[in-house]
């Protein structure tokens, strides 16, 4: 009877004892459990293959560089939004635009003009890869290690000679969203050929 006691009270004071260092949850779930140490053990190995899985999925979200804006279209009183990409080398070009700079890569979703992408420098004039081209305008564009491809651009409505806008939109952001970076080569009066790098993982979703 004795010894049939002690079995009893041992087995009651196990809960307590593996208690110690468990978390209140997971002693709430096993207290009924005929098994204690075998559901904790399992319990416990569970939530910490959770925890793991869930920093592995956090440590995957990509780092992006985009930076993205809005600000009202005055004409309509509507919304625009912009996402704009800053290349990762600068140029120098000649005098009289000399100094370091970068080219810019944006995307646009206006009330007005609706979905754009369009590439900007500074300072400089960006002419069509062959010269002067009153029709046919276009640049060169490779995206991660494929072929490097024309792509044809329009001119700004305002005809500045900073900035183009790229054709057929759709198929260059879908490009662009299956790419980690882009290189986007443009013709600049009197400096030639230049070449702008960008890194463009990471781009929201509202922009695809």
């Amino acid at each position: 009877m004795k010894r049939l006691l002690l079995t009893l009270l041992a087995a009651l004071a196990l809960p307590n004892a593996v208690n110690a260092n468990v978390d209140p949850e997971v002693h709430k779930l096993c207290l009924p459990a005929k098994d204690y140490a075998g559901c904790i053990k399992f319990q416990t190995t569970n939530k910490t293959t959770q925890l793991n899985n869930t920093e592995s999925s956090a440590n995957e979200v990509i780092e992006s560089k985009w930076t993205y804006f809005d600000y009202e279209d005055a004409a309509s009183g509507k919304a625009a939004f912009k996402a704009s990409l800053t290349s990762e080398n600068e140029i120098n070009l000649s005098f009289p635009y000399g100094g370091n700079q970068n080219g810019t890569l944006s995307l646009r979703n206006h009330p007005r003009f609706g979905k754009d992408i369009f590439f900007k420098i500074n300072k400089g004039q960006i002419l069509s890869i062959d010269g002067y081209s009153y029709d046919d305008k276009y640049f060169l564009v490779r995206f991660d290690d494929g072929d490097v491809n024309r792509w044809n651009y329009l001119e700004a409505a305002d005809q500045s000679s900073d900035i183009i806008f790229i054709s057929n939109e759709k198929k260059f952001k879908e490009k662009l969203t299956n790419s980690s970076k882009i290189y986007l080569t443009v013709n600049l009066y009197q400096d030639g050929q230049r070449t702008f790098i960008f890194d463009v993982k990471g781009l929201k979703k509202e922009f695809r």
